[in-house]
C-alpha cells in the first residue's frame, strides 16, 4: 500500500503519472493509484482541475482540502473511506460520472453533495456514514452479498435501482427519496423484490414505484410527494407507514411479520402467499376501495393452528372478493364490510378469532360455508341482522370453538360438530343477540353446545343429528346448555318443525316460548329445563 498525492501541472487526467506525486507538493511521476493505493488531495494540490477521463480506483480518497474541481466524465471506484473537501467542486463535461464503494468504509461528505451517480459494489461490507450524503441516482449494483449502511440519512435526488436479484441493503441508514425519480429492483420467482430495508418519501415532485417492491424488515414511510404505483406490487414485511399512498397490489410473502402506522389503501389485490405458519399483521387497517380485486388468503388450514393473524383490520370498501383461502385457508383480522358495492364470497369461509362486522354494502353469504374451528378462538359477529347466511359450522375434532353474536344472525343451516371420541369439547355461542336458523344440526356425540341465557334461539324447521348411525350412550349425548345456568336459554320451534333430536340431551334450557321439546333419553338427561319431555325410544317427532 502507498500514498499519492495529487500535484498540479500534469495533464489533469487521473490516469496520467504527471499528476501523482509520493509525497505532498512533491516531483510527479509516482504510479497511478490502485486498490491498495490511498489517494490525497491537500491544500498543496493547488485549485485546479481532476478529470476522472477512464474508470479509476483507490483504496481511499481524501479530499479534505482540496479546492478544485473534480471532473467526472467516467466511474472512480473506492475500496475504502472517502471524504470530501468544504471547497471542492463536481463537474460532469461528457460521460458517465458515477462514485461507487466496493468494500467496507466511512463516507464523510462535509455537507457536500455529489450531483451524480453514486454505485454500491460490495459482497457484505458495511458502509458507515459519518454525516449525511447526497447523491442524484443510487444503484445496488449485481453482485453477491448484502452491503449494510449505518449512520446518517442518504439523499437521493433521481432514482433508486436495485440491480442485484437477491439481495438487498440493510443498516440503519434511511434512503430518502427527495426529488423526482423512480424506485426499482430486479428479482426473480424466488426472491421477495429487495431493495432497502429503510426508505423515507419526502419530496415536492413524483416517485414512480416501477417494479414490485419488498423487502427483508422494511421500515418504509411516507411523509410528502406524488408517488405511482400503477402496476406493481408492494410485499410487506415490516414496518410501513404509507398513508397518502394509494397501492394497487399489495401481498404478504410466505414468512413475514407486518405493522403498520398507518392506513395502508389499495385498489386491486391484497393476496397472502402458502406458508405452514400463522403470519402476522398489526396496527393500523388495509383498506379496499377499488372496483376490482379484493382478498385472497392463502395462509392456514380451517382447523389447524396457522392462520393470517393479527390486530390489523381488513377494510372492504369497494368491490371485489373476499376469499379466505376455501378449506386450506383461514384467517383471525377483524374484518369490516362498509361499502356501497359488492364483495363475492368463497364456498368455504373460515374466520377463527375473527371480529366481523358489516355496516353497508353487499356481501352474501348465503350460499357458502361459514366455518369457524380453531381451537379454543372467539370469533365475532357484528351487525349482520340484514344478512343471510348459507351454513355456519363451529367446532371440529379436537376444538373448542367460541362464537359471540352481538347482532342476529339470519341462517339456514346451523352444523356443531364435535368428536366421536368419549372427550367432550365446548362449542359455544354467546354475545347479546341469538341465531335465527331452519336446521340445527349435530354432526357427532360427544359435544356440548352452550348458548347465551336469557336469549331466544329459534329454529323454524328442525333439531337432527347427522349422525344417527352411531351407537351413542347416555353419558355421551350431545348436550345443549345454557353458558349459565341462573337464567335459561330460550329455544323456540316455529310450528310445523320437526324434531329429530332423539339423540341430544337438554340441560338449563327453557323451552316455554316454543313448541315442547322432545328428547330420547332418561329424565336424569333433561336437567333443570322447562317445556322439555323425553321418551324411551328412538324417534322424531313432528308437529
Amino acid at each position: 500500500m502507498a500514498l499519492r498525492y495529487w500535484v498540479t501541472g500534469g495533464t489533469g487526467d487521473y490516469n496520467s503519472t504527471t499528476n501523482w506525486s509520493a509525497s505532498s507538493g512533491g516531483a510527479s511521476g509516482a504510479s497511478v493509484p490502485t486498490t491498495a493505493d490511498d489517494a490525497v488531495w491537500d491544500a498543496s494540490s493547488g485549485a485546479g482541475t481532476v478529470v476522472i477521463n477512464v474508470a479509476s480506483v483507490a483504496k481511499s480518497i481524501d479530499f479534505t482540502n482540496f479546492t478544485g474541481t473534480v471532473d467526472f466524465q467516467d466511474t472512480l471506484a473506492v475500496a475504502g473511506n472517502m471524504t470530501l473537501g468544504t471547497g471542492m467542486s463536481f463537474a460532469n463535461t461528457t460521460g458517465t460520472a458515477t462514485l461507487r464503494v466496493t468494500a467496507t468504509a466511512t463516507l464523510t461528505s462535509n455537507g457536500v453533495a455529489f450531483p451524480y451517480n453514486f454505485s454500491v459494489l460490495t459482497a457484505a461490507a458495511t458502509i458507515t456514514l459519518a454525516d449525511d450524503w447526497e447523491c442524484n441516482n443510487f444503484t445496488h449494483d449485481v453482485n453477491t452479498g448484502n452491503p449494510v449502511f449505518n449512520g446518517n440519512n442518504f439523499f437521493i435526488n433521481g432514482n433508486l435501482s436495485n440491480l442485484n436479484t437477491i439481495r438487498y441493503i440493510a443498516g440503519t441508514t434511511v434512503f430518502v427519496m427527495q426529488g423526482t425519480g423512480s424506485v426499482s429492483t430486479l428479482y426473480n420467482s424466488s426472491n421477495s423484490y429487495f431493495t432497502v430495508n429503510n426508505l423515507t418519501i419526502n419530496t415536492s415532485g413524483t416517485i414512480t414505484f416501477a417494479t414490485d417492491l419488498g423487502g427483508l424488515s422494511d421500515v418504509w414511510t411516507y411523509t410528502a410527494g406524488t408517488v405511482i404505483t400503477s402496476g406493481m406490487t408492494l410485499r410487506l414485511r415490516g414496518i410501513f407507514d404509507l398513508d397518502g399512498i394509494v397501492f394497487e397490489n399489495i401481498n404478504i410473502p410466505s414468512t413475514a411479520n407486518t405493522t403498520l402506522l398507518s392506513d395502508l389503501v389499495y385498489t386491486g389485490s391484497f393476496t397472502t402467499l402458502s406458508t405452514p405458519n400463522s403470519v402476522n399483521i398489526n396496527g393500523a387497517s388495509v383498506r379496499h376501495i377499488g372496483s376490482t380485486g379484493g382478498f385472497i388468503n392463502l395462509i392456514g388450514t380451517p382447523g389447524g393452528s396457522t392462520r393470517l393473524t393479527g390486530t390489523t383490520v381488513l377494510s372492504l370498501e369497494g368491490s371485489g372478493t373476499f376469499d379466505t383461502g376455501g378449506a386450506s385457508g383461514s384467517i383471525a383480522i377483524p374484518v369490516v364490510v362498509n361499502t356501497s358495492g359488492t364483495y363475492t364470497v368463497n364456498a368455504i369461509t373460515s374466520l377463527n378469532g375473527t371480529t366481523f362486522t358489516y355496516t353497508a354494502g353487499t356481501i352474501d353469504f348465503s350460499g357458502v360455508d361459514v366455518r369457524m374451528q380453531h381451537n379454543n378462538q372467539t370469533t365475532t359477529f357484528n351487525g349482520i341482522s340484514s344478512l343471510s347466511f348459507g351454513q355456519v359450522s363451529i367446532g371440529q375434532t379436537p376444538n373448542s370453538v367460541y362464537v359471540v353474536l352481538n347482532d342476529t344472525m339470519n341462517v339456514n343451516t346451523m352444523l356443531v360438530k364435535g368428536t366421536g371420541s368419549s372427550v367432550y369439547f365446548v362449542n359455544r355461542i354467546s354475545g347479546t343477540a341469538p341465531f335465527i336458523c331452519n336446521t340445527l344440526i349435530f354432526s357427532s356425540r360427544a359435544q356440548i353446545f352452550e348458548l347465551q341465557d336469557g336469549l331466544n334461539y329459534v329454529i323454524n324447521s328442525a333439531i337432527k343429528s347427522a349422525a344417527n348411525n352411531l351407537i351413542y350412550t347416555d353419558v355421551f349425548f350431545p348436550k345443549v346448555k345454557s353458558t349459565v345456568n341462573g337464567s335459561k336459554a330460550n329455544i323456540t320451534l316455529s310450528p310445523g318443525a320437526t324434531q329429530e333430536i332423539s339423540y341430544c340431551t337438554f340441560e338449563d334450557i327453557d323451552a316455554s316460548n316454543g313448541q315442547t321439546l322432545w328428547v330420547f333419553g332418561s329424565l336424569s338427561t333433561i336437567t333443570n329445563c322447562d317445556n322439555i319431555n323425553s321418551f324411551t325410544q328412538p324417534k322424531s317427532v313432528g308437529f
